[in-house]
């Protein structure tokens, strides 16, 4: 197989192999679904679960109705013991202020009269046994989010086991119970190790590399540097943000805010604009340090962005993400960083004549020794990258003078300090970061031929949970593929981690 896809990496017939294997591979059926109710497998964005939290807190108003215990992203049902359903919903359907639908934003399609004609009906039993999914909506509301009504069954010892899993409880008593211990019952999903209570962003950096005007600025200002900073293909786009966000909001659509930093440019993103903050350099970092086309700049400056969340991941639009992920993926209860490194290491200090790349992160390497920190010459996995504004901050009251020295310099040079690099070195250090567990990870050169295999297997295995489409510029010719074939193989990827 290897000899096979090196032979025809970056051919014609690499077209024809691409598309018929990822024309018959289905990702979306190797899912692993939780059992029970539709919601359980549901991930939703902050602003919706606040928006049912608050209409639930009203339908508590019925002495039988409980909170199901569920986290920030996810689906917030009402929950009512089976031997309260016909009171509930007759109390609902006689409420002025709510109604009783099937989908949220549909009108509703069932008269509610009275508990006696609920109980001899079809409809109603089919709920019971959770067989038909109800939901308690605004009354005459042309849309919004909807409760759902999630129905406990009676057990034979007496109390009432949920119909799906919830990641707290398993079962509550009966109405009698002590009323505290039933509000303590509701409450357990905050106070739980396996949460993450807060909320989180998303920071990408994104640069148009065609438009004449950056064009005619970079060239300026690059004729006084000599930088591996420099580099065209630093700056290439095929439109892999939008691909990005999509895959992000598919898979991760807890995402709080996702904020998008650029240089006096706005994407196209189309449909996906509305989820997307743009803020230019100006906003945040210093006068003195613009124009930058330095990432190490730019990243150093994030903390500064007004409104960012404590907890986000920073990342570039070469990221795309495979599989449904969780908060805890990159941060634990307590808001520490989960951070991953590579079994790749970096040149010991005395090999002469390293890259760019490798001086600047031996440099901070040695930064970070002398203030005391420890530190790691593996590589940092080249993935989203999970930070803290109140580290970053620590970052530049204890590295100051070096982060200075670093934002002066426009392009990447091997005097720089690299951030995120330093942010994980002072976070571990600090206790403020852990060593994060496997999450499954895929890093393909996209404009190497050789990399074919790689691509490949993507539709032949389940895809990961992140893939780095990473376009390199230090690649030898005769591995380069072309336009047409880099393009394409990015066309094909996104499709398939976007099918459903």
């Amino acid at each position: 197989m290897q000899k096979f896809t090196a032979s025809i990496g970056g051919t014609p017939l690499e077209r024809f192999v691409v598309q018929a294997l990822f024309s018959m591979a289905k990702p979306g059926k190797k899912e692993q679904q939780i059992s029970g109710p539709e919601w359980v497998n549901q991930r939703i964005h902050p602003s919706e679960n606040r928006l049912q939290r608050q209409l639930r807190s009203r339908l508590l108003g019925f002495e039988g109705a409980f909170a199901v215990p569920v986290s920030y992203w996810q689906v917030a049902p009402v929950g009512v013991r089976s031997t309260d359903l016909g009171k509930f919903l007759e109390w609902v359907g006689r409420h002025p202020d709510f109604e009783l639908r099937w989908k949220p934003g549909q009108f509703t399609e069932y008269e509610w009269h009275s508990t006696k004609s609920l109980k001899s009906g079809q409809v109603f039993n089919e709920i019971k046994k959770g067989k038909r999914t109800v939901y308690v909506c605004e009354r005459n509301s042309q849309a919004g989010e909807g409760v759902p009504v999630e129905v406990w069954k009676k057990t034979s010892k007496g109390n009432f086991a949920s119909p799906g899993w919830n990641g707290s409880i398993s079962e509550v008593g009966p109405l009698a119970t002590d009323t505290s211990l039933l509000e303590l019952d509701q409450t357990l999903a905050q106070l739980s190790i396996h949460d993450v209570p807060f909320e989180v962003d998303a920071v990408y950096l994104w640069v148009d590399g065609s438009d004449p005007k950056w064009l005619a600025k970079k060239r300026k200002h690059s004729a006084e540097a000599h930088s591996h900073g420099t580099s065209d293909s630093r700056f290439t786009s095929r439109n892999e943000l939008y691909f990005s966000i999509a895959t992000l909001l598919k898979n991760a659509p807890w995402m709080n805010r996702i904020w998008l930093v650029t240089d006096g440019q706005t994407p196209d993103l189309g449909d996906l604009a509305d989820r997307v903050t743009v803020i230019d350099h100006k906003k945040f970092i210093p006068k003195e340090f613009l124009p930058t086309f330095n990432s190490h700049v730019i990243t150093s400056h994030l903390h500064r962005i007004k409104g960012l969340a404590e907890n986000f991941l920073y990342l570039n639009d070469d990221i795309l993400f495979g599989r449904p992920l969780l908060p805890s993926a990159w941060f634990d209860s307590h808001g520490r960083c989960l951070i991953r490194y590579t079994r790749t290491t970096l040149p010991g200090f005395s090999v002469e004549d390293a890259d760019v790349i490798h001086k600047a992160r031996q440099h901070t390497v040695q930064s970070a020794i002398k203030g005391g920190l420890q530190i790691s010459m593996r590589s940092i996995q080249h993935g989203p990258h999970p930070l803290r504004k109140s580290t970053m901050e620590q970052m530049w009251n204890r590295f100051g003078d070096e982060l200075t020295a670093t934002s002066r310099n426009r392009f990447r040079t091997e005097a720089d300090l690299v951030p995120e690099w330093l942010h994980n070195f002072l976070a571990y250090s600090t206790g403020e970061a852990v060593m994060g567990g496997k999450l499954t990870y895929s890093y393909i050169v996209l404009n190497a031929k050789s990399s074919l295999a790689k691509i490949l297997n993507l539709a032949l295995r389940r895809p990961p949970s992140v893939v780095c489409l990473n376009d390199v510029s230090e690649i030898a010719e005769s591995d380069r593929a072309s336009e047409k074939i880099t393009e394409y193989r990015l066309q094909k990827i996104a499709a398939l981690l976007l099918k459903a």
